[in-house]
């Protein structure tokens, strides 16, 4: 009667309430008590079902949101457990989504769930969580609500969608099996188009993850929605499963960057993942730091990306081969704009810091092959170090060097006039004074932030920093229990 609606949807779960008839119990879990349910009992777990099965969005406000390290251990064998009743039960390698079914034109409802404490596949999640799990506190939390309340179902809803989360991170991480959705798609998808949301840990479509997002119950009232698909994206890749491949440190640097072609090599590139955890490790955890580790990684995918266009480069660890020197050198030029006519670059700067790194991702080769006892690898990289040494200077940043230095030449050095600081200064003091008076007589949260603004652009002339400074030196005393406010009042009042 409602198939297609449900069809339509993409805010819907799949599984809504089958008949009795369609479900099939799974004998290897469920007791044999269960065939001498009486009909009150039946009738129960039936209204129970329906229950949990009509749900919408889901909401769990008491529950525990902090669960992604806890479902990045689950046991991998969860990923093998997963067998569909149906025809549709995928044969092929990788990771994929499967559709939806329709039997004489209605809609099969056979999906399956698996339990968060046991990592097996149920048709009816409400009933076994009630008949197996009612002693775990989150389940007897549910179970405490009134039958049919809508603080019911949407606890069991979330602790459905953390089962389901589990089982997708161990087929994520073993790189085979069948992911389970919020929604099954139309037809058979590949896995790599599915995200999870941030909030209620379900499994959506990227197209239209960030419309769920704007509307899921679980989103904290103090963390309004973003603008903007690419951030609601990064946002869910950083609360996903963590690869294995790398910390959770890492994974937090790389799942800030926007979703697009450069940043898949980084995350399917060994070395460059190396060298961010290097760089990760050298330079410490601070937001700079990041952020610069950010930009290195990102170098070297745009070098990766363009070397596959111009060259037969696949990895930055074939740039790191000496008989291959010359294909790394096409590669640097394509990607800072070189023009062979006029002998310059478009980006001689970016030329310059890609040789750097070449030599620090030399230097980690060699180290991780001295380590492992790879001979080749130490010998691709030391002979690269000494072709790097010899060569680059002529082929890459001599040129480089030279554009920086012409482009500098008749750069007018602009000075402000007096007249013009006076009145900056000028208009800073009246400025100060207004928002001064205004937070004194009816204090706001606008008044104090204009202030604090003020204050910190008569730092940046009094001292004549850079705002970056300003911005670091807030951040350390942050850092030491200081609010905003009382970091930029106590700088200011040192003068």
């Amino acid at each position: 009667m409602k198939d297609t609606n449900l069809e339509d949807s993409d805010e819907l779960f799949d599984s809504t309430p089958e008949s009795s008839d369609d479900y099939v119990p799974d004998t290897t879990s469920e007791s044999d008590s269960d065939v001498s349910l009486t009909l009150n009992q039946a009738k129960r777990r039936l209204l129970d079902e329906l229950d949990i099965d009509q749900s919408g969005s889901v909401s769990c406000p008491d529950c525990d949101t902090t669960t992604s390290d806890k479902m990045h251990n689950v046991a991998s064998e969860a990923s093998g457990t997963g067998e569909e009743p149906s025809s549709s039960q995928n044969t092929t390698d990788g990771i994929v989504v499967s559709a939806y079914q329709k039997r004489d034109g209605a809609r099969v409802y056979n999906k399956r769930h698996y339990c968060l404490y046991c990592s097996k596949p149920y048709a009816k999640m409400a009933r076994h969580l009630e008949s197996s799990h009612e002693n775990k506190s989150d389940v007897a939390r549910a179970l405490s609500f009134p039958k049919g309340s809508k603080e019911r179902k949407n606890q069991l809803d979330y602790i459905r969608n953390r089962g389901n989360y589990a089982h997708n991170a161990a087929v994520m991480e073993s790189g085979k099996g069948e992911l389970v959705p919020f929604k099954r798609p139309r037809k058979e998808v590949q896995g790599e188009d599915f995200m999870h949301c941030a909030y209620c840990q379900g499994l959506f479509t990227r197209k239209v993850l960030w419309r769920h997002m704007r509307t899921c119950r679980l989103q904290p009232q103090s963390d309004p929605p973003k603008p903007g698909k690419n951030r609601v994206q990064s946002m869910c890749t950083y609360t996903g499963p963590v690869p294995s491949n790398m910390t959770k440190q890492l994974w937090g640097v790389i799942s800030a960057m926007n979703p697009d072609p450069i940043t898949d090599i980084i995350k399917n590139d060994r070395v460059i993942t190396d060298i961010g955890q290097h760089l990760l490790n050298k330079g410490g955890l601070s937001d700079k730091n990041k952020q610069c580790v950010r930009e290195k990684m990102r170098e070297l995918g745009r070098l990766i990306h363009n070397a596959r266009k111009v060259t037969s480069l696949k990895t930055l660890e074939d740039c790191v081969n000496p008989k291959k020197y010359m294909e790394t050198v096409k590669a640097v030029k394509y990607t800072c704009g070189y023009d062979s006519e006029t002998d310059k670059f478009l980006i001689p700067s970016l030329a310059n810091k890609l040789g750097n790194s070449l030599v620090k991702v030399c230097k980690l080769l060699k180290a991780q092959g001295l380590i492992s006892n790879d001979k080749q690898l130490v010998k691709n990289a030391s002979e690269f170090q000494e072709v790097h040494a010899n060569k680059w200077n002529e082929m890459i940043s001599a040129t480089a060097l030279r554009n920086i230095r012409e482009a500098k030449w008749n750069v007018p050095t602009l000075m402000p006039f007096t007249e013009d600081v006076q009145k900056l200064h000028t208009f800073l003091s009246q400025v100060q004074d207004e928002w001064f008076n205004l937070l004194s007589e009816s204090p706001s949260t606008k008044a104090w932030m204009e202030l604090a603004k003020v204050c910190l652009a008569q730092m940046i002339l009094f001292n004549r920093w850079r705002e970056g400074e300003v911005w670091r030196r807030n951040s350390a005393d942050t850092s030491q229990g200081l609010s905003p406010g009382e970091s930029v009042v106590g700088q200011f009042q040192s003068f």
